[in-house]
């Protein structure tokens, strides 16, 4: 009874001492929640500087950048189900600490629950469960005080969300002395936005060499600007291709178009990012149209040539140019360019061929 007695009072001593440090050198023991934020279980969340209280850092300074891009501007609105990024510094006020460390939590306002889900962390940052919740938590002490992570919002009709946040400034030796940690919460506070625009329709048409895309809006609110998405891979990946000014605010609708003058040939997918002023954004339905070019003439002049060629193939635009003799081998390989130097080459027969991944064109020279 007694060796029991001593091996359950060496555990409990061994715990202790873990507990102690651990925040001070690694993220806080499992099922150690203090983030000043309304608890799982009722009540409230007690705060890092139950622990570490005795350095001369002062209270840490926590702060806050949540955008659609990394290291954007921040949102104070939130659309239900976008991701957004998520950077939190953590700095002290008064000397120069070894490291810092955070623990920040996303709740609704009603029912203090989980609000979202949190991925994407860095290489110092986790994401540790407690109490049906996720708190973002760094995985070890962190001399810049920063880290990053992704925040997906939650489902319409959620409400407000409400981010509590505490930080600790340590010197990293064993145990808490020395060490600061906030003495109450960092609250950021996101309202639940509204979709930009409701969107009454939206079409892709090609009209011989160009597409033509039109869409009308059944009502507006706070709505910045269009951008116009088009992809070229069955719309797995797009990219930016232009912009429309939005009417802003409107009850009664309005319509738009855009046209993707000399669009390449074959079937492209495009989509509008409907972008608010506060840069909240939502992404329309996805639309196609085919270009079926009638003008793939690759152009070469004079032909035959001397000294020069010109190549005409604006379709091509940002393609690989080939040169090969009538053998195939290979004489010239670059970039794209309007005019060729071919006073080096042999008299004879040549294969011009521009290439930009998805189309290709050949055309004989003679080279006199």
């Amino acid at each position: 009874m007694r060796i029991s007695t001593l091996i359950q009072a060496t555990i409990v001593a061994c715990l202790t001492l873990f507990l102690g440090v651990a925040f001070s050198s690694g993220p806080g023991a499992s099922g150690t929640f203090r983030t000043g934020a309304p608890s799982a279980g009722g009540g409230t969340e007690g705060t890092c500087s139950g622990c570490h209280n005795t350095g001369a850092f002062g209270e840490p300074t926590v702060t806050w950048n949540i955008a659609t891009t990394l290291g954007g501007t921040n949102i104070s609105r939130y659309l239900p189900g976008e991701t957004y990024f998520v950077t939190i510094n953590v700095s002290a006020p008064m000397g120069s600490p070894a490291a810092y460390g955070f623990q920040s939590v996303f709740l609704e306002t009603t029912g203090n629950t989980q609000a979202g889900t949190l991925s994407g962390f860095d290489a110092n940052s986790q994401g540790s469960p407690g109490g049906g919740r996720t708190y973002a938590e760094h995985n070890k002490r962190t001399p810049s005080g920063t880290w990053n992570f992704q925040w997906t919002a939650p489902v319409a009709g959620t409400g407000d969300v409400r981010i509590y946040s505490v930080g600790n400034s340590v010197n990293s030796m064993s145990g808490n002395q020395g060490d600061n940690g906030s003495s109450m919460s960092t609250i950021v506070n996101l309202m639940e936005a509204a979709l930009p625009v409701t969107l009454a329709g939206i079409e892709a048409r090609a009209e011989k060499n160009d597409v033509l895309l039109n869409w009308e809006t059944a009502e507006e609110d706070n709505v910045s600007h269009f951008e116009v998405e088009r992809s070229t891979n069955n719309a797995e990946t797009f990219v930016s291709i232009g912009r429309v000014a939005a009417t802003g605010f409107t009850t009664s609708g309005e319509g738009y178009n855009f046209k993707d003058a000399n669009a390449p040939n074959g079937e492209h997918f495009y989509r509008l990012r409907m972008v608010d002023f506060d840069e909240t954004f939502t992404f329309s339905p996805v639309v196609s149209a085919k270009v079926e070019r009638s003008d793939l003439a690759l152009r070469l002049y004079p032909n035959p040539a001397i000294a020069e060629v010109n190549i005409d193939a604006p379709v091509l635009d940002g393609g690989r140019l080939r040169v090969l003799d009538m053998n195939g081998r290979e004489v010239y390989s670059g970039a794209q360019q309007p005019t060729l130097d071919v006073s080096s080459f042999h008299s004879g027969v040549y294969l011009i061929e521009v290439q930009n991944g998805r189309e290709r064109l050949v055309k004989t020279l003679v080279r006199q």
